[in-house]
């Protein structure tokens, strides 16, 4: 247990400084997009997608706006109130109205209020504890803008591995086209020429369409990033698949340390306990005020002379304190309760994620290692036996697209596997180290 609290400690840290660094990125995300300077119009991948999106979130600049302002306001409460400067002249005669010196008394003074003792302390530290909240949801802010990135860089990816495995298997139809067309030079039938020409037609349409795909995840992803929907994004790294080998209850003690928004309500708590400990001291002990006043010489007292004055509330008669008292123990009470359900969400939202992101593993493994080198086998035997005449068309043309199926099954399963390691660090509430998959695949067999 000790490791796992060791663990959650050093990835807060990094969580952390990573945050504060991403308050500096924003001037290497600075530049015109699609400038020679520009980095994501050279290439992107999931880590530059994610600082750019962190430097350039204007929901994370507003976020950091109220943490600033909640900071100064915490300084604030634990000041005492402005002293006020006050100055008198009574009666002055109507007849001589600018006559101050016939004036009955002229009386400069200041006067200090002190609120019930320790009652400024304790509102400053739970403006404190508000900020820290603050601070916290900025952290959970920037955890779902990221996740929201990620999920477009999936989709964009996606997009982009069908349309290059749509590319890759046009090559492959057209060897088959000119397999049929040598054959029908060789005495074959049309129909196969004409069956030939269909697939690499409807080949051409998928390609046409995942193109499209493309410049769909494109465009909702430069909106994330805060950029012009047209503005240039290189080409997506083409990456092995990961995956996070770490256990649901080793998730689940990371999280406990790591979630922002379990920070944020600790931090709640500890507000309300210190509004509480500050509506106690008003309900109980009194407030007080002084002043010092200086007489000026006047007709009817012609000599300098002072005064002194000193008053103080009484909080027990109206009750109203106690009332403020009360208010804020039912607001501790909830605090406690939202901390609580904030725990148990966390073991919920977990749970969930690990399980979504093993399942999507196993079923990526399933595809690599024995659907699409069985496919690929099916293939190769279907295109040998019509290369030397002892099979139909049809054979190949269904075998290719068996392989097109899978291939597109396996896009689709590591879009959903990198969708829910995406929803896993969410989760926890900071980045997973992440392991390649290991799955024993077959080397890749050369297409026909």
């Amino acid at each position: 247990m000790f490791a796992v609290h060791r663990f959650a400690r050093g990835v807060i840290a990094v969580a952390r400084i990573s945050l504060l660094v991403s308050a500096t990125v924003g001037r290497a995300f600075a530049e015109s997009p699609g400038s020679p300077d520009d980095p994501l119009a050279l290439g992107i991948d999931r880590a530059r997608v994610v600082r750019a999106v962190l430097a350039r979130s204007p929901r994370l600049k507003a976020q950091a706006d109220r943490v600033r302002a909640m900071r100064s306001m915490s300084t604030a409460e634990g000041r005492l109130p402005d002293p006020e400067v006050m100055f008198q002249i009574w009666q002055v005669p109507f007849e001589r109205p600018a006559s101050f010196s016939s004036a009955q008394m002229i009386m400069g003074g200041i006067t200090q209020s002190f609120p019930a003792p320790g009652s400024l302390s304790a509102r400053a530290e739970a403006k404190d504890h508000a900020a820290s909240a603050e601070e916290a949801m900025l952290a959970d802010k920037a955890r779902e803008v990221v996740r929201d990135a990620e999920h477009a860089y999936v989709d964009l990816a996606e997009a982009t591995a069908r349309h290059h495995a749509h590319v890759d298997h046009r090559g492959v139809v057209d060897k088959i086209v000119r397999a049929v067309e040598a054959r029908q030079a060789a005495g074959g039938t049309l129909d196969d020429v004409t069956q030939a020409q269909l697939e690499l037609a409807r080949l051409d349409a998928d390609i046409a369409t995942e193109a499209a795909a493309m410049d769909r995840g494109k465009t909702h992803l430069n909106a994330l990033l805060a950029r012009p929907l047209d503005a240039p994004l290189g080409p997506v790294e083409a990456t092995e698949p990961t995956t996070v080998a770490m256990t649901p209850d080793f998730l689940v003690a990371i999280a406990q340390g790591a979630r922002p928004d379990l920070r944020a309500a600790d931090a709640r708590v500890a507000a309300e306990n210190a509004a509480l400990e500050s509506a106690r001291r008003e309900a109980t002990l009194p407030a007080f005020s002084v002043g010092a006043y200086y007489f000026a010489p006047t007709t009817l007292m012609p000599f300098n002379g002072y005064g002194v004055s000193a008053s103080m509330t009484l909080p027990w008669v109206w009750g109203g304190g106690a009332r403020k008292r009360e208010s804020e123990e039912a607001l501790t009470h909830a605090a406690v309760n939202d901390e609580r359900e904030a725990r148990l969400e966390i073991s919920v939202d977990v749970g969930t994620a690990a399980a979504s992101a093993h399942a999507a593993a196993e079923r990526l493994r399933v595809l690599r290692s024995r659907a699409l080198p069985a496919a690929r086998r099916a293939l190769d035997v279907a295109f040998a036996g019509y290369q030397s005449g002892g099979g139909g068309l049809l054979g190949v043309l269904r075998a290719r697209q068996a392989v097109v199926d899978i291939e597109m099954e396996l896009v689709m399963a590591r879009a959903l596997l990198d969708h829910a390691l995406a929803d896993l660090d969410w989760a926890v509430g900071t980045p997973l180290p992440r392991t390649a998959l290991q799955d024993g695949t077959e080397a890749r067999n050369e297409h026909p």
